[in-house]
């Protein structure tokens, strides 16, 4: 499971009666995205999912990785930050309740891991066609290479020791194919992604149970610029 280094940083740091700034009903919560270098990340989408509504509201960050958003006082909010296959989860926010403007300052620090294995990733059995089962996956990966202009990724086909060494590299090169070329179908700018096939040369587990070589079965993105 890859860990995601992440820090949140959560203080009220003004309160006044203003009605032109903020109503009585909402607090305004100030943003900043970085990674853990404080380079700040532009484009991210962070979203907040009220526990009360049921509702989600959905922001990017600007240049400088800020972002602004007005939330329901007395309201507590899910925050999740999309990443390559799956939302990054982090910790709820409490919205106190309280008369007069109330302005959050809220940081977030997180790092992509370097390397990520796509999972429900699926093909036809030794073939390099696509399941339409990948797809939710995949379309994720695409959210986050069109917000990203800057991400570069490899991706690595692998498979496991079944047949013989050198159809096994032609396979998983021509998967790692399969995957980039519907990732620019769906509008992804083609020098984004690298391929490569590493057929059953770098395994990580035993090939000799099925759930091993069900592992070592696997697509892997590799972040080679950021």
């Amino acid at each position: 499971m890859i860990k995601y280094l992440i820090t949140i940083q959560l203080a009220i740091f003004a309160f006044s009666i203003n009605a032109q700034v903020a109503d009585e009903y909402n607090a305004l919560l100030n943003g900043l995205v970085t990674d853990y270098s404080e380079k700040v990340k532009a484009n991210e989408e962070v979203s907040f999912y009220s526990h009360n509504t049921k509702e989600t509201k959905r922001v990017k960050t600007d240049a400088q990785g800020k972002f602004k958003i007005l939330l329901s006082k007395g309201d507590t909010y899910s925050v999740k930050l999309l990443s390559f296959d799956q939302d990054i989860v982090f910790s709820d926010i409490e919205v106190p309740n309280q008369p007069g403007l109330i302005e959050f300052e809220y940081q977030i620090k997180y790092q992509l891991p370097q390397t990520y294995i796509l999972e429900n990733v699926y093909f036809d059995t030794g073939k390099a066609s696509l399941k339409e089962s990948s797809f939710p996956s995949l379309n994720n990966l695409v959210k986050v290479l069109k917000q990203n202009k800057n991400l570069v990724i490899e991706i690595g086909g692998h498979t496991d020791d079944v047949g013989s060494y050198d159809s096994n590299m032609i396979l998983s090169k021509n998967r790692a194919e399969s995957v980039k070329k519907y990732l620019i179908t769906k509008g992804v700018v083609a020098n984004q992604i690298q391929t490569n096939g590493y057929g059953s040369s770098q395994p990580i587990d035993s090939n000799e149970t099925e759930e091993g070589r069900q592992k070592n079965r696997r697509t892997q993105v590799t972040v080679l610029k950021q």
